[in-house]
């Protein structure tokens, strides 16, 4: 409903983030009315993308599926063996698989 065209002050990027098997796409697009160029949005989104893709992942659980799930969700985990009681990480990489009847769901988690 806006207009992209940088002669009136608007632009809109997208650069791809990252491309992993099985997983769900990492897109990052940025759509900000202080650009007032197609290069700077685009700088910007690639940057973004860039520093997306580093993202350190510190957790990995497989869990039944949930669908409401989406990637960049703070979810709480506990787990007694850890000393985590609702650690808050944030959801970086969703894989799902079927198996046996059930779908179950890979989730790798990064820090809030």
């Amino acid at each position: 409903s806006y207009s992209t065209d940088p002669e009136d002050g608007a632009a809109v990027g997208m650069a791809a983030g990252p491309v992993l098997p099985n997983t769900r796409p990492m897109s990052y697009s940025l759509t900000n009315m202080r650009y007032n160029t197609y290069s700077r949005v685009e700088a910007a989104a690639a940057a973004e993308a860039a520093r997306q893709k580093m993202n350190p992942v510190r957790a990995e659980m497989e869990t039944p599926a949930n669908l409401g799930l989406e990637l960049y969700d703070v979810v709480e985990v506990t787990e007694p063996r850890l000393g985590w009681v609702g650690k808050r990480w944030r959801v970086r990489r969703i894989s799902e698989m079927y198996e046996r009847g059930r779908l179950v769901q890979h989730v790798w988690l990064g820090e809030v």
